[in-house]
């Protein structure tokens, strides 16, 4: 993946992070990569050690990006393991993790929310802003 495409909305009780990609692939991957870095302060960047199904698997774009992301936050604060990738395999998203190891988590989130989520497509790219509850 290039380099991540998103920007950070700060407001008190939540944050809104807007971004981007080429395809939905890529505008999940950002997402869940924004959304980390929120979360640990840096960009989550490790080999993927295990691989995990995104379950189930939506049928919109907006369901799946929010809930792409909730199993990201999910897998880090219960299992201690950082979303490194994610990718569509066979119509059905995978994310790929790490162990967190000795890095701490600098800011609580809550879970990402369909507040004011509008993906859109336009000249061949797909943005959304998407609302994390701290």
């Amino acid at each position: 993946m290039r380099s991540l495409r998103f920007r950070v909305l700060e407001h008190v009780a939540d944050c809104r992070i807007l971004v981007w990609g080429e395809d939905e692939q890529a505008l999940i991957a950002h997402a869940v990569a924004a959304t980390l870095r929120h979360a640990l302060g840096v960009e989550p960047r490790a080999p993927a050690q295990q691989w995990h199904p995104v379950l189930p698997w939506p049928s919109d774009l907006a369901e799946r990006l929010v809930h792409t992301v909730n199993e990201a936050l999910f897998l880090l604060y219960t299992h201690r393991r950082v979303t490194t990738s994610f990718e569509l395999r066979g119509g059905d998203g995978w994310i790929a993790t790490a162990p967190l190891g000795k890095r701490s988590i600098c800011r609580e989130i809550k879970a990402a929310t369909f507040h004011a989520l509008h993906p859109t497509g336009r000249r061949g790219k797909l943005s959304a802003t998407l609302t994390l509850d701290l």
